[in-house]
Parts: structure tokens; C-alpha cells; sequence
């Protein structure tokens, strides 16, 4: 169905209708006419947002050990981050007197954080900085995602460098919106 040409009570905009197309067009999920590719059919397995999907689908052609990975990654980000932000909260997880020192991908802090929190008590989870209640609704998505993918692992350890290549490679297919073409000045 075309949301554009259904009837809703407050529909959007034609302007936003059109942006979301052009995005899901971007993603490979939909062709020049509309229609859902079978790219986006492999996506719709899975109930997340469409970038997450497009990580979990690219996470396929991968390792099982990858695909698990990729899956706590998606997690994460499907709860909103596993750490506390805001004003006058540290960051005692960062750095080599914490629980990752990756500074080149918050996706792989993510993964990180995501393994070093498994099985850690609350008051531990507030004490490092982290969002309780996010960790554990991450860790239940996990076990959701990663059933999914044929990739459920009940204690991940921490990947190795090449491993952490086939992860990076599935961030990057899902973070098609983020890409830009450069337009001169």
C-alpha cells in the first residue's frame, strides 16, 4: 500500500511521504516503481528500524559470532545507548581505566559496552555510568535479534580485530542515510 494515497485521519505530509521513499529507495529496499525489493523483503524479517534492519541483513553474509555481535549492537541502539548523558555524569567506561578503549565508532563502543555488562549488577551499572533500565531492555533485544539471525550466543566475548572488520563493514551498510556526496564548494 501507498500511504500517500490512503486516507488518514492526520496524514503527513506529501513532503515527508516522498523523504521517506527516497530513503527506503537509498537503502535498496524499494525499486524505481515502488515496489519492495527483495532486499527489503530480507529486512522486513526483522521489527526494527530500517538502518538496524539493513545492519542485521548485511550481518548475514558474515559469521555467526558477527552476526551476534551485529545483533548486540542493534540492540543497543534500539533502546537508545547503554550509558547516562547529561550534565556532571562521568565516564568512567571510556578510556584504559574502563570497560572499552575504542575511539574510532561509537557502534563499537556500543558493542564494548554491551559485552561488558553482561550479568552486572545494577548498582555496578550506575556506578560506571550506565542506564540501567537501557542495559537490561538491550540485553532481552538482544536475545530477540539474535534468534533472528540464527546467532544466539548467552555470553559473548569480546571479537577479535577481524571480526571487528566484518562488524564494521555491516555498520556501515546500515548508515546509508548518513552518506554524502560531495557538491562542490
Amino acid at each position: 500500500l501507498d500511504l500517500a494515497e490512503m486516507s488518514l485521519l492526520d496524514s503527513p505530509s506529501a513532503e515527508s511521504i516522498e523523504r521517506a521513499k527516497a530513503t527506503l529507495r537509498a537503502y535498496g529496499t524499494l525499486d524505481e516503481h515502488n515496489v519492495i525489493t527483495p532486499l527489503g523483503l530480507q529486512m522486513d524479517r526483522y521489527p526494527l528500524r530500517i538502518s538496524s534492519a539493513r545492519m542485521m541483513v548485511e550481518a548475514e553474509r558474515y559469521s555467526e559470532s558477527t552476526r551476534a555481535y551485529v545483533a548486540a549492537i542493534v540492540a543497543a541502539r534500539e533502546v537508545g545507548g547503554l550509558q547516562l548523558f547529561g550534565r556532571d555524569i562521568g565516564r568512567r567506561w571510556q578510556g584504559a581505566n574502563g570497560l572499552t578503549e575504542e575511539d574510532t565508532s561509537d557502534h563499537l563502543v556500543q558493542l564494548d559496552i554491551f559485552i561488558a555488562t553482561q550479568g552486572m549488577m545494577l548498582r555496578l551499572l550506575l556506578k560506571d555510568d550506565f542506564d540501567g533500565h537501557n542495559v537490561g531492555r538491550a540485553h532481552e533485544q538482544y536475545a530477540k535479534i539474535a534468534k533472528l539471525a540464527n546467532a544466539y550466543q548467552t555470553y559473548l566475548l569480546p571479537p577479535t580485530h577481524d571480526e571487528r572488520v566484518d562488524i564494521v563493514h555491516c555498520v556501515v551498510a546500515g548508515l546509508t542515510h548518513s552518506m554524502y556526496k560531495h557538491a562542490g564548494d
